[in-house]
């Protein structure tokens, strides 16, 4: 069915591939291309439609918001007009965010102004909370470092959302992440968009104190993210949770399941009726999150465990010391440059960043890191790599362009189109003669350092995943989907040696330093550790994990560190096949490992945009 816009409007269905409505004679496809479909939702600024795009093919969903004060005051109306034009223009760039709805259009049409923005197909949280009961400590953590992040994004535009709880944040049924919608009530903090005199937006039990009396702030936010956890806390609404005689927060009397004093000191300052008093900033909160979390999470975290103290790699005790947020996306690639004074990492938005740990302090403990960052566009960056002598820093994205950035001046300094479809890997042989890139169009390609000229490449039927060089030797090993890994000469391009695996798709492969073991990790729970010269299998390690993601060994070539689905990290023994360290500190799937090059730190990128750091000493 098509219904009708018109706010005036008596009967407001009409059968489908109606162009006019049948009682009020108005148009009926807005800007003759988006259709109404279903009413989501009305309030006092206008009503939501669930609606259709007719002008493409697929016919896709999209969102229409209508926008329509209620207030007669023809000067109030033309603020809010103003307002809501403004509001529209920045939400532009927001949806530049994958957590954000994208905006796909704005106009006016029969004097309403209307906003389509993108269709996010998922279960919102006050959904989740009715099927699945109250939130877990562990889900409240994982909620607020990532939406957390997202508020940082926004706040950083000057925009206040205004209107968050469980309802506005839907989990995405394409990749589980949690989307941030309805800005609607959204405020820019400018002059122009100054709040109406009397107006209060928000819901009833969310809105913070100051936002009632139309003075909202950043900390408005934090304050409604605050009563957001605890709703999904107890399944009572907030205004259940306030004792309003006594002025005070009894959220406490209503947990299901006790929780850490950590994360409760943390909700009870999002929860300060005296914004002074309260969290100012995200980064503020996410601060404390980091310096809470491993205390916080004591209570499901597995022990750190020393067992062999007979070289220097494995008498380490591992620890964790720190955590930085500097991506609003996932994490995807890490890489130390030779120097060991740089870390580089890239993430989901296009986004790279150096961190420099000569400028910086990392101990046990304590970590403060400064940073530049490169923009390489708004792909994916999936890959990094430094080049040998440190003064580049090569990356590969999704749009299939491997790229080089002069690290003195921040600057794209050369870019060539490496693949059909988007980079997955690039690797830098030791000598620094061959670089090597795979790609979704299921090709191995070795490259020319010097000129970045095509030696030969190689194909695959189904994709390929991994690639590595051996350090000792001229070989190249690849992996992905088609159950085998194999070897290659850096020399000729010929397969030279084929090992079987049979435990579906490989995600990664590490070569020991001294090049005579391969290491291979990917779907099912076992790492395989191969002397790829003899082909034999010289140990398998039980790791547990849903898929191994990412693998790296120590310096020494006597530790292994893996990275997995379950979050987590583990340092192994690989020769007695023991376990050393178990860290499940990140929130989301662990992408990429790497130790700093006198093996005294591993860090840690995860797709819930941490970096973390852990010392061996």
């Amino acid at each position: 069915m098509s219904y009708c816009l018109n706010p005036q409007c008596q009967h407001l269905v009409n059968p489908a591939e109606t162009k006019f409505c049948l009682s009020c004679g108005s148009r009926l496809l807005l800007g003759d291309r988006y259709r109404a479909i279903k009413p989501l939702s009305h309030g006092g600024f206008g009503r939501t439609f669930l609606a259709v795009d007719e002008f493409k093919p697929s016919r896709p969903y999209c969102v229409i918001k209508q926008f329509f004060p209620q207030s007669q005051n023809a000067e109030t109306a033309q603020k809010a007009a103003q307002m809501f034009h403004n509001e529209a223009r920045h939400l532009e760039e927001l949806g530049n965010h994958p957590q954000i709805a994208e905006l796909l259009a704005y106009f006016d049409q029969d004097n309403h102004q209307y906003l389509v923005q993108e269709f996010i197909e998922g279960k919102n949280l006050e959904q989740e909370l009715a099927e699945n009961g109250v939130f877990t400590e562990r889900q409240i953590w994982e909620l607020l470092n990532d939406l957390l992040l997202v508020l940082r994004f926004v706040h950083d535009r000057q925009v206040i959302h205004r209107d968050i709880k469980p309802a506005n944040i839907i989990r995405c049924s394409r990749d589980r992440q949690l989307v941030l919608v309805d800005f609607g009530a959204a405020k820019l903090m400018t002059g122009l968009a100054l709040e109406l005199t009397g107006t209060v937006i928000g819901s009833a039990g969310y809105i913070a104190p100051e936002q009632v009396l139309g003075r909202a702030i950043f900390a408005s936010d934090l304050y409604s993210l605050g009563v957001t956890c605890l709703h999904l806390l107890t399944q009572v609404h907030p205004l259940q949770l306030y004792d309003t005689g006594e002025a005070v927060w009894v959220w406490r009397n209503y947990l299901k399941n006790p929780i850490s004093d950590e994360l409760g000191k943390v909700l009870d300052k999002l929860l300060e009726t005296a914004t002074a008093k309260r969290y100012q900033f995200a980064e503020e909160v996410l601060k404390d999150l980091n310096s809470h979390l491993f205390a916080a999470d004591t209570k499901f975290l597995v022990p750190t465990i020393s067992l062999l103290p007979n070289s220097p790699s494995l008498s380490r005790n591992w620890k964790y010391i720190g955590t930085i947020f500097g991506h609003s996306t996932r994490v995807l690639s890490l890489a130390f440059s030779p120097d060991g004074k740089t870390l580089a990492s890239s993430s989901e938005n296009g986004r790279i960043k150096r961190w420099s740990l000569d400028a910086g302090k990392i101990q046990a403990g304590s970590i403060s890191v400064p940073s530049q960052t490169f923009f390489g566009g708004t792909g994916a960056i999936n890959t990094i790599a430094f080049t040998p002598d440190g003064r580049f820093l090569i990356s590969g994205d999704r749009g299939g362009r491997i790229e080089f950035w002069n690290l003195e001046t921040g600057e794209l300094n050369n870019s060539f189109c490496g693949h059909s479809a988007a980079v997955k890997l690039i690797k830098i042989s030791d000598d620094g003669y061959f670089l090597a890139s795979t790609g979704e169009d299921k090709n191995v390609k070795i490259w020319q350092f010097t000129n970045q000229e095509l030696v030969y490449s190689f194909g695959e039927k189904s994709n390929m995943n991994a690639i590595a060089f051996c350090p000792k030797c001229p070989i190249i090993a690849s992996a992905g989907e088609s159950q085998e890994i194999k070897l290659w000469s850096l020399r000729t391009g010929k397969l030279i040696q084929s090992l079987g695996w049979s435990s579906g798709a490989v995600y990664d492969l590490a070569f020991s330093p001294d090049g005579k073991i391969l290491a291979v990790g990917g779907y099912g729970r076992t790492i395989r550790i191969w002397n790829w010269e003899t082909g034999e299998l010289v140990n398998s390690l039980k790791s547990n994990l849903y898929s191994v993601r990412s693998l790296c060994f120590s310096p020494d070539g006597q530790t292994l560190a893996s990275g997995g689905e379950d979050t987590t990290i583990k340092i192994w023994d690989w020769q007695n096949e023991r376990l050393i360290a178990s860290f499940p500190h990140h929130l989301q799937l662990v992408s990429c490992l790497a130790f700093s090059l006198d093996g005294e730190f591993l860090v840690s990128g995860s797709h819930d945009k941490s970096i973390k750091f852990w010392q061996g000493i």
